[in-house]
This record gives C-alpha cells, sequence and structure tokens, in this order.
C-alpha cells in the first residue's frame, strides 16, 4: 500500500515498483482516514479478495490530516497488523523525525530520491527487504 496525497509521485513510485519487478498489487490511500479504513476493511474496502492487506505500507511523513506518526502508531497498537512492515518516507529532511518514526514503530525512514533510477533503486531494496511475490498478511478477523 502506499499512503501518499502527491499523485504525481505515486505515479512514479508504481513505475519504480514496476521496474523493480515488485509483481505485488498496489493499493493507494491519499490519506489517514482512508487508510485506516483500508486496513481495517471498512467501506469502501470490505472486500477482503479486492483489498487485502498489503505486504508493505509506505507512508508518506506529510500523510494528511497531519502526519503519518498517528496513523503509524496506530497500526502499531492493531494486533492483526503484527509484523507489518512500514516505510515512512519524506521530502524533505525534518530534525529529529526519523527518530521519532523509528521510536514510532518505522521498519525504515527514507528522503524520497528525485531521480527515477535512484527511485527504482529504492523499490528493488523495498521488495528485496520486506516484499515475497504477493506476499500479503493471513486475511484478518473482525476486531
Amino acid at each position: 500500500m502506499i499512503a501518499d496525497d502527491d499523485a504525481d509521485f505515486v505515479l512514479l513510485l508504481k513505475a519504480a515498483f514496476e521496474e523493480a519487478h515488485a509483481d505485488n498489487s498496489i493499493h493507494v490511500v491519499e490519506d489517514s482516514a482512508q487508510a485506516q479504513k483500508y486496513l481495517k476493511n471498512e467501506p469502501p474496502y470490505e472486500d477482503h479478495a479486492t483489498f487485502p492487506i498489503p505486504g508493505l505500507i509506505v507512508l508518506d511523513l506529510r500523510l494528511p490530516p497531519h502526519d503519518a506518526i498517528p496513523l503509524l502508531r496506530w497500526i502499531r497498537q492493531q494486533p492483526w497488523l503484527d509484523g507489518l512492515p512500514v516505510v515512512i518516507l519524506t521530502g524533505s529532511e525534518f530534525p529529529n523525525q526519523e527518530e521519532v518514526a523509528l521510536h514510532s514503530g518505522a521498519n525504515a525512514y527514507c528522503i524520497k530520491p528525485f531521480q527515477f533510477t535512484k527511485l527504482v533503486a529504492l523499490a528493488q531494496q523495498f521488495r528485496d527487504t520486506w516484499l515475497r511475490h504477493d506476499e500479503t498478511l493471513a486475511p484478518h478477523s473482525k476486531r
């Protein structure tokens, strides 16, 4: 899953994953509320087959409405999401934010590369570190 409100960057990141031969399905949400609904399989994401729990979440640090840290903390509190890798991406460096993100449960914190070849290399790193072909977590039960 990609959680980012920048449609242009999302297109580039999806293309980078494709170029990196990461064959996992990619779902996109634009804010924290949509991400929570998706992860809880709430409408309009209630179909588990269409909207499975992702094998990886890529969160934009500046995800609306505030930033990604509250969503990250929420993810880490959900037992059915235990072990789900979450990577924070940011367009700029913010003092102490990497420490906050990692302390809150992020598996990695990366600066968004602005060259496509570097974005592909980052997608390859994500694929090799956290994803296996068609990986999704086990379907979760009602919360």
